[in-house]
């Protein structure tokens, strides 16, 4: 990911100073304006995607998804230790 965005002049990377095997990462100016656009966008879809919940409901979906994400994280973990594999299905 880093090398696709210091290719498409996003960052710019530099060894460290202090740890010859570290790299310094830094946005640069295009790289600012993508997020700059990006964040825009991610808040336009959040609203967009909450428009017609209370915001009780709104207040509850981080709690909701971390639960949603540890029951997947479990089956996942399962099927792993009874050496299935797990299946990807295909919608329209």
């Amino acid at each position: 990911m880093a090398r696709k965005l210091e290719a498409s002049g996003h960052i710019r990377r530099t060894p460290a100073a202090s740890d010859k095997r570290a790299s310094v990462v830094e946005l640069t100016e295009s790289g600012r304006i993508l997020t700059d656009r990006v964040k825009e966008m991610w808040c336009a879809l959040a609203e967009e995607t909450v428009t017609a919940l209370r915001e009780d409901n709104i207040a509850d979906l981080p709690h909701l998804l971390h639960i949603l994400t540890e029951n997947v994280d479990r089956r996942r973990a399962r099927r792993l230790e009874q050496g299935g594999q797990m299946v990807r299905v295909r919608t329209a």
